[in-house]
């Protein structure tokens, strides 16, 4: 291969050359020795004509062999088929099309011998002769371009096919038809595993500034150009007379040689594209940053693409075609690989500038791309040295080795973890100072640059190197795109070790104290990576391509951590929930959106405090899959206290993040849908990892049943107001979905979690109550009725508890009151509940049957068995009968007015007097109470007790929608306290702001107007 880039006219001996090189010769054959015998028998300017189409037609033949080396056969054969499938339209051929305009056949086309097996092995088809179409054929030239063959790593094979044709002559009614022919032969490709674009070209709007579908976009058409010069592989047909003019040439003295070019120079025939033209400096800037924003598939060319970037902000480059069409054209030993080429600019640009440490960061960078490259197929020490001086010769050439490269390159598969931590410092310095030297660019130049272009490069490299709280470290072969798969992974608790590298990542057994080492060199290895549990271990082995498929794993360790089965389990599930996650690959308006977790698992229980007591450990053992293990034994305690929430979001980053203690559990729920985006829902229901032990059943079953009730509401529609309550150790957590999105809230108490559900709203509350929570049984049995029961409006339960008297209320829109009161006074609220209920209802119910069916009286009661759920008994009579006895008299207040207003709007009634906020400031509560206590003779009984509220919570200028009576317990209690605060400021002289004069409105005068 390098004899025939240094020596255009020598013939190379097939017997020595490799499969693919054998496949590619054949396409180059004849129109190498037309250009060879134009070198030797023709005028000067022919001759060098010829020499020039040569050494173009080596290297070309050199790149096809290195596409055809990075595929497979069968995808070998398509690519070497497809000039004939352009060349006939023939019925039964993919990209047959059955239409009069339909034109086919490429100039100058033979059937060679690669292309003849293809097609045989492909359609079973012997092509004896040259395919003669019925018209001239209007595929001038074709051409294609790829990653497969090259540095870059792109999974599944993409080929970009150019047809090049002279629209001017075939008319623009013929492209769709041709269009149609491409979109067909891309399908059967695409059956086959390989994916085919096809961009159809114009050498006329091609000398225009204009590349394909590009118009009026000449920044990105010259990019285009470039590009096509650059990595673009000659098939057939004719050749660009960009080859034949010398290189440097402006494009003015370009366009004059060309023309006498295309005229045919001996038996060699041209098209012309036209030469790469500058465009004005803000135009090629901010076209450049918004190609890098697209974003590469790869994240070595976006490192590459960057530092090019960089290197542009003070002067143009020349083009990068232009420089690899000088190489070729002295002679020299062309980079082959793109990547390459690309480095090797970059790499002369920063030594023209003096910053040779960013050199020998990117020097390193390339070598051990190259050496990850080969070292997936090549483990022999020479074999590797040979490939490795073919592929990047001409890049160590000019910028050498460097000290301990073979070292490097030799122990490249065991570097330990503070290796790889220095070169990953390296690397993160590097972009950090590019991106650095952009934005101070973009800062002194307004206009230059697309400012939201330029923010995305840095989001998406804070994506990509971004350190933070819980982020999954990535290595730095994710930034050169490799799979470092292991075959065994070991992993090695450390219990001597600080806390955040207990847990340590092995290639192999390792020796350990006190016990005979397995390792080779008898003192164990460097770990690869350690930190503090083994979700993150195993986060990090995932991310990083590290653990594959095959790859076997084994904990060493005293914890119960599972067995090698269980945390091959838990790597396979994360493998598919988070997988190896890549920045680079995401178009840049992904980063322009805060971040939003898309996926997540929960890994539970892997290590952690479950008690030294041996018989509550076995009883933990053996639990029955519907125990509640959250709320465990009489005192109600989570035995879940290590759980870690593995997770990836938009913006590829991945993250595991560790909770622990008895509330770890709500932590990590937090952690999931505290940031919940209804506009961009999971998409995939979170995981629930438990690889450990007897308790894995239960506890896996018990924290779906979580999940399962979290993603019923945070999946719901829009439709009013969605709540999700459950019990953890004691203590609540409730999630809430309404049209301002998701909200994740912890409450100590049962009051505190009715108080979330209670929350004033105006919508309809769909509420679901985790079913195994204890303290929640109550509140199920309530909301259960009032949800079947037909004409129940209203639900009112209680009970005596632990001394204590406890009163629910679920109202006509399901949201909840609750109140625990000690048990003498038990009776005495709930009579004052139910009459401010009924209050509410005196509009409606005129009747004691009506009110007997709307408003239920229920006294809550254990099941008759154990795990039975919660009884109610029906008390609605004897509480209505209460009510009609007589009452001592009484003060009696009570609230009005709009609280649409505020604190403004509401105000107290006593003895048809208002004590209103607007006219008495803040003071209105201790006038309130002094006419009270000034009328205390007249009651036998004296209370702040208040009645019933009227209060209007809708727009008071709109119609109000009222239903609702929890909001006005709510609001009831708020002004009781207010009172009892204001009772208090008259006997001990209370804070001064109860005495204020000025109104709940700070920005308005106490006697203003509302």
């Amino acid at each position: 291969m390098a004899s025939d880039l240094r020596q255009p006219g020598g013939a190379s001996d097939d017997a020595h050359l490799s499969e693919s090189e054998r496949l590619a010769a054949p396409w180059y054959r004849e129109v190498t020795q037309s250009a060879r015998a134009l070198s030797r028998t023709g005028s000067r300017g022919a001759r060098l004509v010829g020499m020039r189409v040569l050494r173009h037609l080596a290297f070309h033949r050199a790149r096809l062999a290195r596409l055809y080396q990075g595929l497979e056969a069968l995808e070998r054969r398509v690519v070497s088929a497809l000039p004939y499938l352009l060349d006939v339209n023939r019925s039964g051929l993919p990209g047959h099309v059955r239409d009069r305009r339909t034109l086919w056949g490429v100039q100058g086309f033979e059937a060679n011998p690669t292309l003849r097996d293809a097609v045989a092995a492909l359609f079973e088809r012997d092509i004896t002769r040259r395919s003669l179409s019925r018209h001239k054929p209007p595929i001038r030239s074709i051409w294609v371009a790829g990653e497969p063959g090259t540095l870059i790593e792109g999974g599944d094979p993409l080929l970009t096919v150019y047809v090049v044709l002279d629209l001017g002559t075939i008319g623009e009614g013929a492209l769709p038809a041709l269009q149609n022919r491409g979109k067909g032969i891309a399908e059967w490709a695409a059956g086959l595993g390989l994916g085919l674009g096809f961009v159809f070209l114009d050498p006329a709007r091609m000398r225009a500034g204009e590349f394909g579908r590009m118009r009026n976009a000449p920044a990105r058409s010259r990019a285009a150009l470039d590009r096509f010069y650059r990595t673009a592989i000659y098939i057939a047909g004719q050749l660009p007379a960009w080859w034949a003019v010398p290189a440097g040439t402006a494009p003015e003295q370009h366009q004059r040689m060309a023309r006498s070019i295309t005229r045919g120079v001996g038996e060699l025939d041209f098209f012309d594209g036209g030469p790469v033209r500058p465009v004005r400096d803000d135009v090629r800037l901010r076209a450049a940053v918004e190609a890098l924003d697209r974003g590469s598939r790869h994240p070595l060319p976006f490192v590459l693409g960057f530092a090019a970037l960089v290197l542009e902000l003070d002067a143009p480059a020349e083009p990068a075609c232009e420089r690899l069409k000088r190489a070729i054209e002295g002679g020299e030993a062309a980079i082959v690989d793109p990547v390459l080429q690309v480095f090797d600019a970059v790499s002369e640009g920063f030594a023209r500038r003096g910053e040779g440490e960013r050199v020998r960061v990117l020097r390193r960078l390339a070598w051990l791309k190259v050496g990850l490259y080969l070292g997936r197929t090549t483990t022999h020490r020479g074999t590797f040295l040979d490939r490795f001086h073919g592929l990047a010769a001409p890049c160590v050439t000019r910028w050498g080795y460097e000290q301990g490269l073979l070292d490097l390159l030799d122990g490249l598969v065991g570097w330990p973890r503070e290796r790889v931590d220095d070169f990953d410092r390296d690397v993160r310095t590097l972009l950090l100072g590019l991106y650095g030297a952009l934005t101070e660019a973009a800062r002194e130049a307004t206009g230059r640059f697309d400012q939201g272009a330029v923010a995305g490069l840095g989001r998406r490299l804070l994506a990509i190197i971004g350190a933070e709280p819980g982020r999954v470290r990535a290595h730095f072969n994710q930034l050169i795109g490799e799979v470092r798969a292991e075959d065994h992974l070991v992993l090695l608790e450390q219990s001597d070790a600080p806390r955040r590298e207990r847990w340590a990542v092995h290639r192999h057994v390792v020796a350990r104290r006190g016990e005979a080492p397995e390792a080779q060199d008898g003192q164990g290895e460097s770990a690869m990576w350690a930190g503090e549990s083994l979700a993150a271990a195993a986060s990090w082995a995932v991310v990083n391509g590290v653990f594959a498929e095959g790859t076997a794993v084994r904990p060493v360790g005293q914890s119960r951590a599972g067995t090698a089965a269980d945390l091959r389990d838990v790597f396979d599930r994360l493998r598919y929930v988070i997988g190896r996650p890549d920045p680079v690959a995401r178009p840049g308006a992904w980063f322009r959106e805060p971040r939003r977790t898309r996926r997540a698992a929960l890994v539970a229980a892997f290590e952690g405090d479950h008690g030294t007591d041996p018989r509550e450990q076995a009883a933990i053992k053996v639990l029955p899959e519907n125990w509640d293990i959250l709320n465990y034994g009489p005192e109600r305690t989570s035995r879940l206290r290590d759980v870690s929430v593995v997770s990836l979001d938009t913006w590829d980053g991945a993250h595991c993040r560790r909770y622990r203690g008895s509330q770890a559990l709500m932590a990590a729920m937090r952690s999931i849908y505290g940031d919940f985006d209804p506009a961009m829902p999971f998409e995939i229901a979170p995981e629930v990892l438990v690889p450990q032990g007897g308790t894995s059943r239960a506890t896996r079953n018990r924290l779906r049943q979580i999940i399962k009730g979290a993603d019923r509401i945070v999946h719901a529609g829009r439709a009013g107001r969605r709540a999700f309550v459950y019990e953890v150790g004691g203590r609540f957590q409730v999630l809430v979905r309404d049209e301002r999105g998701v909200r994740v809230s912890n409450a100590r108490s049962l009051r505190g979690g009715a108080r979330l559900l209670g929350a004033v709203g105006e919508d309809t509350q769909l509420l679901t109550i985790d079913k195994l929570s204890p303290s929640l049984g109550e509140l199920r049995a309530i909301v259960e009725r009032q949800r079947t029961d037909p004409t129940a409006e209203i639900c009112v339960g209680w009970r005596q508890i632990e001394g204590q008297g406890q009163i629910l209320i679920c109202d006509e829109v399901g949201r909840i009151y609750a109140r625990r009161v000690v048990l003498r006074q038990l009776d005495g609220l709930l009579l004052r509940l139910v009459r401010r209920i009924i209050h509410r209802l005196r509009t409606r119910v005129r009747d004691t049957r009506t009110l007997r069916r709307v408003l239920r009286v229920f006294e809550m009661r254990d099941g008759g068995s154990l795990g039975e759920d919660v009884q109610l008994r029906e008390d609605t009579v004897r509480v209505i009968s209460r009510l009609a006895e007589p009452r001592p008299r009484h003060p009696e207040l009570f609230l009005r007015g709009h609280l649409s207003r505020g604190r403004n709007g509401v105000y107290v009634e006593y003895a048809d007097n208002k004590y209103d906020p607007r006219a008495r400031g803040r003071r209105f509560a201790v006038e309130l109470l002094e006419a009270m206590i000034a009328d205390r003779d007249r009651y036998a009984q004296f209370d702040l007790f208040i009645e019933a509220s009227s209060v209007r919570f809708g727009d008071a200028s709109g119609p109000a929608r009222e239903r609702g009576v929890v909001k006005h317990l709510r609001l009831i209690d708020l002004y009781e306290r207010h009172l009892a605060r204001a009772l208090k400021a008259i006997r001990d002289g209370g804070p001064a702001v109860m005495t204020s004069t000025r109104s709940f409105s700070r920005s308005r005068p106490s006697g203003g107007a509302s």
